[in-house]
């Protein structure tokens, strides 16, 4: 026996048992879970959550389309609620980002405190290893949980102190709006405001409460989850419902088309005569022999040939057998 005969029988018997169901659903639970925390950010992450969450049950024999739904629906909320707990615990233990700009021309970008409540003033510096005091430095800072103009601010950083790297610029700000911001500097290489030299972008600060940020999260948790996950698997479900029963119904068409053409070639035997009559024939096409449900159903009194016995009806005019012409009502034996 073959590798695959071995893994195949070994599945076929996991199906058979009572435990299939419990362990289908377990496994399926259990990977798309690791795919959401480890894996979210791979290209195609969602789709495979997917299909681990229709195709691992339907491995195990779980065949029921609508508790597959019920399933399936579930678990976006556990994958919601998976996702929520993730970033709500990388938010409110956030240290903070350092950046720079690749030509090193700026390093150690940061934001003090990485975290505050509304109303705290935070303190952006920046060191220009040229260590020149007079250059046009500016911080760009967005704010991802806010739209529109009051979202963004540029500002112009000023010349604070030297250091050991160059001269540190700073720029302290006052943030009321609740938000996960994000900022870059920005210095001007040519002193006419036409060529600008930009760090890398870094998270920071985080400026909210513990609840606004986990109500933040848990919006963001759930449309991920039934948007970019849930669409995929609804999708997936509703085109094998539509493929099995179109399957089904082309089966049954076959069906029925395969009984037509056996109740049309099928034949029966003449108990008179012994030939061939079609198994819808109210009477022998060679003798004339009615059959049982024919006979009851006859219109017309049945008689015998005067010349050659054979069996006629009083309202035929020349016998079939012997071609006899019969005029008036032909006598019976």
């Amino acid at each position: 026996m073959s590798p695959e005969d071995g893994s195949g029988s070994m599945l076929s018997g996991i199906r058979k048992s009572k435990y299939a169901t419990p362990l289908g659903l377990g496994l399926a639970a259990l990977i798309s879970v690791l795919l959401m925390v480890f894996a979210w950010w791979v290209c195609f992450s969602f789709l495979a959550i997917a299909l681990v969450l229709y195709g691992v049950p339907t491995i195990f024999g779980f065949k029921s389309k609508k508790w597959l739904a019920v399933f399936g629906t579930v678990m976006l909320v556990i994958l919601g609620l998976t996702w929520t707990t993730m970033m709500y615990n990388q938010t409110v233990n956030f240290d903070g980002d350092t950046v720079e700009s690749p030509n090193g021309a700026m390093v150690d970008g940061t934001v003090d405190p990485a975290v505050g409540l509304p109303g705290t003033f935070y303190t952006f510096n920046v060191t220009l290893t040229s260590g020149a005091t007079d250059a046009e430095v500016h911080l760009y800072l967005t704010n991802d949980w806010q739209t529109g103009q009051s979202a963004i601010t540029n500002t112009s950083m000023e010349f604070s102190h030297n250091a050991s790297n160059g001269a540190v610029y700073s720029r302290t700000i006052q943030l009321n709006e609740s938000g996960l911001y994000g900022f870059e500097f920005l210095l001007d290489t040519t002193g006419a405001g036409g060529t600008w030299e930009i760090t890398n972008g870094g998270y920071g600060p985080v400026n909210a409460d513990n609840m606004s940020i986990l109500t933040y999260w848990l919006q963001a948790g759930l449309m991920i989850a039934f948007f970019n996950i849930g669409l995929l698997f609804y999708m997936l479900l509703l085109l094998v419902f539509w493929m099995d029963r179109s399957r089904k119904k082309m089966e049954g068409e076959m069906k029925k088309r395969e009984a037509a053409k056996a109740v049309a070639t099928e034949k029966l035997v003449c108990s008179e005569c012994g030939s061939d009559v079609p198994v819808d024939a109210e009477k022998c096409p060679q003798c004339g022999e009615r059959f049982d449900d024919a006979q009851k159903n006859a219109t017309a009194e049945e008689r015998k040939c005067p010349k050659c016995n054979a069996v006629i009806f009083d309202t035929d005019k020349k016998c079939w057998n012997c071609g006899t012409e019969l005029v008036g009502p032909p006598k019976q034996d």
